[in-house]
């Protein structure tokens, strides 16, 4: 105010010239001018007005810790409670005895370091924050005297640190601003705290969200960073907590303290049942009450960066009321009681400060609840646009994306920080918001920010990806390579080799990823040889394999190594060479990655059970069933029913059954096929023609051909001969090797059951040239035994009856390890 007086006091003068002027002009001549009539009243309205604001009082200030003489007392004078902390429920008078905070000598070396007369402690609300601080600043600065002033909306920082300089000779004064709001903290910049007077301390306990995040302005987090002393309080520490729990004045709190939750220290020490109760909408004004209360309460708590004046608060009322009471229909509205009631209560609930009301600072940790969607409502509606992005912010610091959304989608661009952008958009992107994550995507890629806009991009490169639109993933992925941002580009390239190997380009994504891996990127190089060392594993190429899965595994990536070392011991085993198989799997065994060890103990199984210690592969089988792997206990469940159906078949059907229940993709066909065979093999075919059905209709690419096979080998076994003969032909023509050979091969057993030896000898002889050795070597064998004994009809007959025995089950071997 003092800056504009005088221009202001200038202007009064003009305006009371210009006034008369116009007055006189109304009547000049004795004619009246009825068009300087209009002009007069503006000029009067606004020269009243000017009027008005030089005669506005200016904010008290006034100390609320003073002497009869009006002097600030000492630091070594008061309490800790004078200086806001809040009175225990131990110890005389509530002043606990202090314990000692892991923080307490670096506060007590920031207090006494003349450099930085700014000291900051933060933390959650009951964190201990003013308790900490009041400690440290009157065993450092006891002979200081401590300035607290009285509240006023109207006051800045400025008048404050102003009036304190009478005070800052002698052997210092420390201004104590407790429960600071955030247009203080705002005044806060270099220019500010250059001015600061020599010998005055300006002391800030404060929540960790004034501080912290997205809603600090950049020239307050320069002045934390640069000319401030900021010290966190967590949670106690495990010291702390034993040293809480050795005083003898806390030795009620021992149980709670030993059962290992994280502990505030104001929650422990802070009798809050009362407050708690009073939340609570019992008896007749319940509802009015509480709805007061929370609403006055998620103002504070929510961050709004304006005053909470009757009007909103009326509104905020009768929303609360509603949701509390759960209905739209109900009486008039008992504000005004519950007002005068929690104004009346001591200690007060809610206090009335000039113009705007404040809850008591305890009703916050008393409120376990989010801040209700009514105040987020009302804020996105009354609230102004800078303070619907304050507020954005504010939202977005404390982990709540939805609602800093729904107030930050209206504000322009210029007024939000790129990475405040980016941020929505993962948000948006992460709940499937396809389209709004889009236009937030681009609005951060369009910055140029040189960190944000490349992340942006890949963000939109992932966002194509994952919607299935790969041609638009690549063409943001290169967008984000010729960005040169060096983590991001690494990514991209990455991932363009990934769509090039899903596109089926070979060439271009062995390019790419070889790319990828010369960027030297520590997670996304050793990502690549994994992916080359898999693609060349799955190519048959052994050796180039082993290379690749080598170098990943050297590489010590978290990731990466122990997915390569599963990956080397399946190779090996695929190789036959089952002691080279152990050592990897063993290794990764060790890891203690999350999806790596159960798929270990899995494939440890597969090796034992290929070298015939079954017992040992049903052990490994089983850990990886209990270790709740989705992926490896549905595998070995698979692999159980396997290993059982050779001498228990009533369990193995209980583990096939529990491996189908899994609906794993990659599983359930095979272990539909499986129990097929085992039903068949006891007998119960048409619990066997189900299976095949089932597995049939899952478009497995081997299994469902080879289900469609054995549905003809069921049908013929119930003498469906028609039916059995149409599914041996659909095998045939499926083009998949087992059941084209064993279609054929079974088919001309039929046909020659049927006594058409010619189609049987033809088909045999298909068979054979099919190439498929385990069909191929008994067509032979079927052809030479056929020819040799068809001149005797009873031998004929013989070998037709014993031959479509021996062989027709063969047909349905299963399909190999799921």
């Amino acid at each position: 105010m003092s800056r504009w007086r005088w221009p202001l006091v200038l202007l009064s003068a003009t305006l009371s010239v210009a006034i008369a002027v116009a007055a006189n002009q109304i009547l000049a001549g004795g004619v009246w001018s009825w068009p300087w009539i209009p002009v007069s009243l503006v000029l009067a309205v606004t020269g009243a007005s000017v009027t008005d604001i030089l005669t506005r009082p200016a904010p008290a200030i006034a100390l609320r810790l003073c002497d009869r003489r009006g002097r600030p007392p000492l630091l070594a004078d008061v309490s800790a409670e004078d200086l806001g902390v809040h009175p225990t429920r131990f110890g005389r008078r509530g002043a606990s005895p202090y314990v000692a905070r892991a923080v307490d000598t670096r506060l007590e070396q920031a207090l006494g370091d003349d450099r930085r007369r700014v000291v900051v402690v933060h933390g959650q609300k009951l964190a201990g924050t003013t308790r900490t601080l009041a400690r440290a600043a009157t065993a450092v600065l006891a002979g200081h005297r401590v300035l607290v002033y009285r509240p006023d909306p109207r006051q800045r920082l400025a008048d404050l640190i102003d009036d304190a300089r009478r005070w800052a000779g002698g052997p210092g004064a420390v201004l104590w601003l407790d429960e600071i709001t955030a247009a203080h903290l705002a005044e806060l910049d270099h220019d500010l705290v250059d001015r600061l007077p020599a010998g005055l301390r300006l002391c800030l306990p404060c929540h960790t969200a004034q501080v912290t995040g997205f809603s600090v302005p950049q020239h307050l987090a320069r002045v934390l960073r640069e000319d401030a002393a900021v010290v966190e309080l967590d949670v106690l520490s495990t010291d702390e907590r034993a040293r809480l729990r050795a005083a003898p004045a806390y030795r009620e709190l021992a149980p709670a303290i030993d059962a290992g939750a994280p502990l505030l220290l104001g929650r422990l020490l802070v009798t809050l049942d009362e407050l708690d109760q009073l939340l609570r909408p019992t008896g007749e004004d319940g509802v009015d009450r509480v709805a007061l209360l929370r609403a006055v309460t998620d103002w504070h708590r929510a961050g709004v960066p304006t005053r909470l004046r009757r009007r909103d608060l009326a509104d905020l009322h009768d929303r609360y009321r509603r949701e509390i009471a759960g209905t739209d229909k109900l009486g008039p509205s008992g504000l005004a009681r519950a007002l005068k009631a929690a104004r009346a209560h001591r200690p007060p609930l809610v206090e009335r400060i000039r113009d705007h009301y404040v809850p008591h600072p305890l009703l916050a940790a008393v409120t376990g609840d989010p801040v209700s969607d009514a105040l987020w409502d009302h804020a996105e509606h009354a609230l102004s646009e800078d303070d619907r992005r304050h507020l954005g912010l504010v939202a977005l610091d404390r982990s709540d994306p939805a609602h800093a959304y729904a107030l930050l989608r209206t504000v322009p661009d210029a007024a939000l920080d790129a990475q405040v952008v980016v941020t929505i958009a993962e948000w948006l992107n992460a709940n499937d918001d396809v389209e709004p994550a889009r236009h937030w995507y681009e609005r951060a890629a369009g910055s140029g920010d040189p960190v944000v806009s490349p992340n942006a991009l890949y963000g939109l490169a992932t966002l194509e990806f994952r919607v299935g639109d790969l041609d638009r993933a690549r063409h943001w992925y290169l967008r984000t390579i010729e960005a040169r941002e060096p983590d991001t580009a690494a990514r991209a390239t990455y991932c363009v080799g990934l769509i090039a190997r899903d596109q089926g380009d070979t060439d271009g994504a062995v390019h790419w990823l070889r790319l990828a891996i010369g960027t030297g990127h520590p997670v996304f190089a050793p990502k690549a040889m994994l992916v080359l060392g898999d693609h060349a594993m799955r190519r048959g190429e052994v050796e180039q394999a082993r290379e690749w899965l080598g170098r990943a595994i050297a590489s010590g990536e978290a990731q990466a190594t122990p997915r390569a070392l599963n990956l080397l011991g399946q190779l090996e085993h695929q190789a036959g060479n089952l002691t080279r198989a152990r050592e990897p799997l063993q290794r990764a065994l060790t890891s203690g990655h999350p999806t790596m060890v159960p798929s270990s103990m899995r494939w440890l199984g597969e090796v034992d059970l290929s070298a015939g210690r079954t017992a040992r592969a049903r052990s490994w089988f089983l850990r990886a069933v209990d270790s709740g792997d989705p992926d490896a206990a549905a595998h070995s469940l698979h692999r159980l029913g396997t290993i059982a159906s050779a001498d228990d078949p009533a369990q193995a059907r209980r583990w096939f059954l529990r491996a189908i229940d899994t609906g794993r993709p990659d599983v359930y066909p095979n272990a539909l096929y499986d129990l097929g065979l085992l039903e068949g093999g006891l007998g119960s075919l048409h619990a066997a023609r189900h299976c095949y059905e089932l597995a049939a209709a899952t478009g497995h690419p081997t299994i469902t051909e080879m289900a469609r096979h054995n549905l003809g080998v069921v049908a013929d076994e119930l003498g469906e001969t028609d039916e059995a003969r149409r599914a041996y032909r659909e095998a045939i023509g499926c083009g998949v090797d087992e059941p084209v050979a064993r279609g054929l091969f079974n088919l001309a057993w039929l046909e020659a059951d049927q006594g058409d030896t010619d189609q049987a000898r033809t088909l045999f002889q298909a068979a054979v040239e099919t190439g498929y050795r385990p069909v191929a070597d008994q067509a032979r064998r079927a052809i030479a035994e056929l020819n040799q004994r068809l001149t005797d009809l009873a031998a004929a007959t013989e070998f037709v009856e014993r031959g479509s025995w021996r062989w027709r089950y063969d047909g349905r071997a299963s399909g190999g390890a799921s």
